[in-house]
Parts: C-alpha cells; structure tokens; sequence
C-alpha cells in the first residue's frame, strides 16, 4: 500500500494548470448519450479521423466506439514508423477520453477549493458533503475496458508517440480501477488515513511516462510536475 497524501494535494494544482494547457478538452461528454458501433476493420486512416474528432469534441462515446479499431491498427503497424507513432498518440489522447479520466478530472478541477488547499500546505482541509459526492461521484465512472487495457498494454511496450502526459492520465484512469471505492474526497478530508494499491499496468504506464519524458521534455509539462510525487522524476 502507498500513501496518497503525497500525490493529492499536488495533483489538485497540477490539474489546475494542465486546465490552462488545454491538456483537456472543453466539451467533455458532449455526445456521450449516443449509440455507436464502428467495425475493428476500419482503416487506418478513417480509424485516426474519428480519433481526432473524438478527442477534439472529447467525445467519449465515439472514443470509447473507436477502441476496437485502435487496438487493431496499432497491432498491424510496425513500431518506430511514421504509421504506429501516429496511431500510438491518437490511442492514448482517445483511451483518455473514453476512460472517463478527462471528465472526471475536469469535475474535480470544477469543484477543489484550490486555494484553500495550497494554503493548507498539505493539512487536512473540510469539504462539503454535497462536494465529496459529486467528486466521489466522477470517479466512479471512470472505467478501463478490455479494449482499452488492451491498447495500453500495448502502449507499454511501446509508447511510440504517447506523450508521458498522455501515459500519466492513463495511469490515473487504471489507478482508480484498480482501487474499487477510491475516494478523492475522503483523501483531501483525512490525508494521513488514505492509502491506495499501484497495480501492475499503473507502474508499467508510469515507467513509460518516465522514457517518454526523459526522450521528449517538451511534451511532458503535467508529468514533470506529478512526477516527483509519484517517484519516477527523471
């Protein structure tokens, strides 16, 4: 088990900044009330025109629709070509889309008193209930299918180009998951009594991040701000 005090109060401010860089995007959930199906055969190039329209839209239902045919042309491509460092970053911007992290993580920048937390200088501070649910509330939607595992197994072995931001969120996504019942309120309430497990595909994810942001520094602003409370600083 790992404490989480470490990470919360950081990753709140972090997530505050990251919301200015337009890590996220600002239509998030938009279209998620329709029913999707797209074929795993599609081509490549339809395949990372939807992507591209999934994420700018931060349309998680295209996105999570999308997964099977990502999974497959990231499979059919061959690492370290133009072809696979391309599908690479439109899987890992659309698995953070369909996750659920995005959105979740933008409720939580909505509704964490910021400055009351960075005054607090890592302390416990009192959050309203209604606050606590609606953020608890966010986390528990977030969710990591088969498809999605699927490409970030993939990711691991191969981030292409994923950015580390991209395999950080990800990591987020898997971390919750893997922690039925995590409770982000509850932790900014009472630091010291939370605890979380990093599972197997969270660590791989954060050890790709960490290449990724020791070979591309110019793409890895969220990581090396999180980094250091993870403890994968390169």
């Amino acid at each position: 088990m790992k404490r989480a005090t470490r990470v919360l109060v950081p990753l709140a401010i972090v997530l505050a900044l990251a919301s200015c860089q337009q890590v996220f995007t600002s239509s998030l959930g938009a279209w998620a009330a329709r029913d999707l199906s797209i074929p795993a055969d599609l081509s490549a190039a339809d395949t990372l025109d939807l992507a591209g329209q999934a994420v700018e839209d931060g349309d998680a239902a295209l996105a999570e629709a999308l997964l099977p045919a990502l999974e497959a042309n990231l499979e059919a491509a061959t690492p370290g070509t133009a072809a696979y460092d391309e599908l690479s970053a439109a899987a890992a911007e659309t698995v953070v889309i369909a996750t659920g992290i995005s959105e979740a993580i933008t409720t939580v920048i909505t509704l964490i008193p910021f400055e009351e937390i960075m005054a607090a200088g890592g302390a416990a501070i009192v959050i309203d209930p209604d606050t606590v649910t609606a953020i608890d509330a966010a986390i528990a939607a977030i969710q990591v299918g088969a498809d999605a595992t699927a490409i970030l197994e993939a990711l691991v072995l191969d981030p292409g180009a994923a950015t580390a931001d991209q395999l950080v969120l990800a990591a987020m996504a898997t971390l919750v998951v893997a922690n039925p019942g995590l409770s982000l309120g509850a932790m900014l309430e009472d630091p010291a009594t939370a605890t979380y497990t990093v599972d197997p595909l969270t660590q791989s994810l954060l050890d790709a991040a960490l290449a990724q942001a020791s070979s591309y520094p110019g793409d890895s602003g969220l990581y090396d701000m999180l980094g250091p409370y993870l403890g994968v600083t390169p």
